[in-house]
């Protein structure tokens, strides 16, 4: 199932020509938004050429299936931090927004971003922590050595 949000004008007008022609179903979800999906399986595994589209798309379905569970999680959690992308997760996500990031939606892009944000705002933190751990490291030793009144 695709949002109508997640696709282009062009890419919803065609999907609605091949609901006309019962290749494809248009209705909505429990929130309202407009949706589009198969008629039907069979026409993945009866016509060839789409099984072999739908296979190139399936691991970044899988993907963005998983990005969307992690962001309404979020989402329900009060945008609690610790519930934002990890560090392996913006790692893997990387792949997918280089190669098909006009694809994801502006919640989805935001919900990244937001990932990064944190990712960055901690690494600055750490390193700040161990600024100081170091300078205060570099004065105890000056400060007791012997003859140093």
């Amino acid at each position: 199932m695709a949002h109508r949000a997640e696709l282009k004008q062009e890419q919803w007008r065609i999907a609605q020509r091949l609901a006309t022609a019962r290749l494809l179903v248009t209705g909505r979800d429990a929130e309202g938004t407009e949706t589009v999906e198969l008629t039907h399986e069979a026409l993945i595994s009866g016509w060839g050429r789409l099984a072999a589209w739908a296979a190139n798309d399936r691991s970044f379905l899988v993907w963005r299936e998983a990005l969307r569970h992690d962001m309404d999680r979020w989402e329900h959690g009060g945008r609690a931090p610790e519930l934002l992308p990890t560090t392996v997760a913006l790692a893997g996500a990387q792949q997918w927004l280089s190669e098909r990031g006009d694809e994801l939606s502006e919640a989805e892009r935001r919900y990244l971003e937001a990932g990064r944000a944190r990712r960055r705002s901690r690494t600055r933190r750490h390193r700040a922590r161990f600024s100081v751990l170091g300078l205060v490291l570099v004065r105890i030793p000056s400060a007791t050595a012997p003859g140093t009144r």
